[in-house]
């Protein structure tokens, strides 16, 4: 009987010791710690998750471009990165990239110097054209500088022309740059009666400024060849740097000489389907774009 008393005890003991065991605390509301956003509600944003249900968020309303991380791994390449804890691709460069040698298809800056990468790494300066020929340090200019104008208004002008290449082979294949000839016109003593607005062709370049240049000419069709030519690279930096695409037909400054019904032409260079060039009356309209000696 005693025995029997004994294990008794022992077994309610028992009982009452794991039913205090399973007694557990209630989970903590994710909601009443802070977390009230969902996923979607976070994106772009410094988060936290709730360790008791990841489905609840909780964040800062302020973004990671905010916070300053506005650039990406690749713009950031070869430097000092931090990444925005919220969105790994969104980084941040302690410094801007380094000048880089002016090859075909760099773009060039106000101080003269090429950089990788988007304008928006390069603070207080301003991008001015993309390099064509870093030989002779010229550039072509980010946008059109008119999307119709004449070269020049009179069929028979009485201004002497920059230079005149009758033939559409010797043209293509002519050495003489815009900048060349332009700088011999005007060291000559030759000016354009008109040249108080950019309302030519002929004029528009000589008289244009921008980020303090004034070194702009209208391009030569020899500089027009060697723009096609690289193309591809010339158009993606222009892309990259906010420019206009190089489209349609381009005065150049290399006039055709007289016509046979008595006016006068220059030749354009076109960049549509098979680029090349083409002879058009003063008194026609096209496009101009010019260029810079960096």
């Amino acid at each position: 009987m005693k025995f029997l008393l004994s294990a008794s005890i022992a077994v309610i003991a028992l009982f009452a010791h794991n039913s205090y065991a399973q007694t557990c605390n209630p989970t903590p509301d994710c909601s009443a710690l802070g977390y009230t956003k969902t996923a979607s509600d976070c994106s772009g944003k410094t988060y936290t998750v709730c360790p008791f249900d990841t489905t609840k968020y909780s964040c800062d309303t302020t973004s990671c471009e905010d916070l300053g991380f506005n650039l990406s791994t690749e713009d950031c390449a070869g430097l000092y990165t931090l990444t925005c804890p919220s969105d790994n691709s969104k980084v941040f460069c302690d410094k801007v990239k380094p000048a880089v040698t002016c090859a075909v298809g760099k773009i060039v800056y106000d101080d003269s110097k090429c950089y990788d990468g988007r304008p928006s790494l390069h603070e207080g300066r301003t991008p001015i054209g993309v390099v064509f020929d870093p030989v002779n340090k010229f550039a072509i200019g980010l946008k059109d500088n008119s999307s119709s104008i004449q070269w020049y208004p009179e069929l028979n002008p009485s201004l002497p022309r920059v230079y005149t290449v009758t033939n559409a082979d010797d043209a293509m294949a002519s050495s003489t740059t815009g900048e060349g000839a332009y700088r011999s016109f005007f060291n000559s003593g030759n000016t354009y009666s008109s040249c108080t607005a950019a309302s030519y062709a002929t004029c528009a370049c000589s008289i244009y400024t921008y980020a303090g240049k004034v070194s702009w000419f209208l391009p030569s069709v020899r500089d027009f060849v060697i723009i096609s030519q690289n193309k591809t690279a010339i158009g993606n930096a222009l892309t990259l740097a906010g420019g206009d695409s190089l489209s349609s037909q381009y005065w150049t400054s290399v006039s055709a000489g007289p016509e046979s019904g008595g006016g006068y032409a220059a030749w354009t260079y076109y960049f549509s389907g098979e680029s090349g060039v083409m002879a058009f009356p003063y008194t026609n309209y096209s496009k101009v774009r010019c260029m810079v000696q960096y």
